[in-house]
């Protein structure tokens, strides 16, 4: 916002020295605000900024003058910068060796200068109030076949801050490995109201919509298998606002539980070694063996193959056969 009212009073037909003098002001508040790699708190911020203070030099720009620049230490660390119309381009720099220390910088000569003092330190990360709720699931939600091969994303997100609405909020979606989104399905994601752009990455899907609001809105892609991945991990999910970028949501992942590998049962109630479905998941599993009763299991944690240990079965089950951690087995239900 001061980037316009800079360019406002710098855009008049004719700029009146008092415009100049409020222009200088607002040009040391700009300037104050500017961090060490040229930029400001955000894309257009910096897009606005930056045009404004390009107005400002163009309109005091001198073909002369120069300045020396000393910075100074009580300790008697001594620094000096000198500008002339041959380096005013350069970014000139140097490293103050004495932390904590109280510094002077005196300017003697003609013309203006900028001076930036850059100090680096680590701190703990404040604990943020989050302002998102964002909900991933998957559809169908349960372990199936056909789900392996081909199965739907769906997000829920709603805003939860203090402010009605967010500005334009960002979903990264990243792709569990092995799996890339339906077009058809993308191309009815960017009908929806809410969504401005979307993008498409090797791995990711990115969503960017005009805003959130507390009421939830719903957002659903497919997937299709493109090669089967043993041992899948957890797709991260993250949502935040572009340009408040402290206002996010914590990564939610997306569920592994559809995407599951096709793996061997040992014995119990099964005709030698049959395949059942397994994977990494967590929860009430139904599994089945041709031609035999059907069996449930808990199994938390991954399954790949026989000879990966089952870490965990509920305590609620009633599984009548003992645990054997060095196996896969299938337990009746």
């Amino acid at each position: 916002m001061t980037a316009y009212v800079l360019l406002a009073y710098l855009s008049l037909p004719n700029v009146s020295a008092a415009d100049m003098a409020t222009a200088a002001q607002i040009v040391r508040w700009l300037s104050k605000q500017q961090n060490p790699y040229g930029g400001f708190a955000s894309t257009q911020d910096t897009v606005v900024a930056l045009q404004a203070l390009a107005r400002y030099a163009a309109l005091t720009y001198s073909t002369s003058g120069a300045v020396s620049v000393t910075v100074s230490s009580q300790a008697g660390a001594r620094q000096q910068f000198h500008v002339e119309n041959a380096n005013r381009l350069v970014l000139q720099r140097a490293a103050l060796q004495e932390i904590p220390g109280q510094y002077t910088v005196r300017a003697s000569g003609e013309g203006c200068v900028f001076v930036q003092l850059t100090l680096r330190y680590n701190v703990p990360p404040p604990k943020s109030a989050v302002t998102f709720d964002l909900r991933v699931e998957t559809e169908p939600k349960e372990c199936t076949e056909s789900a392996r091969s081909h199965f739907s994303l769906v997000l829920h997100a709603r805003y939860s801050g203090e402010r009605s609405a967010t500005n334009m909020a960002i979903i990264e979606a990243k792709l569990p490995s092995g799996y890339t989104p339906v077009k058809s399905s993308l191309q009815q994601l960017e009908k929806q109201r809410l969504v401005k752009r979307l993008e498409v990455q090797n791995d990711q899907v990115t969503l960017y919509l005009d805003q959130l609001t507390k009421e939830a809105a719903n957002f659903t892609f497919s997937l299709e298998q493109d090669f089967p991945v043993k041992n899948l991990r957890a797709a991260p999910v993250r949502l935040y606002d572009y340009y408040e970028t402290g206002e996010s949501c914590p990564s939610r992942a997306v569920p592994v539980g559809p995407m599951v590998q096709s793996v061997a049962a040992e014995g119990v109630s099964c005709p030698g070694s049959t395949p059942v479905l397994c994977g990494t998941l967590s929860g009430w599993v139904g599994m089945s063996c041709a031609g035999s009763t059907p069996i449930t299991a808990v199994l938390v944690g991954s399954v790949s193959h026989s000879g990966h240990g089952i870490t965990e079965i509920s305590p609620g089950s009633k599984c009548p056969i003992s645990i054997n951690p060095t196996q896969v087995r299938a337990f009746p239900g």
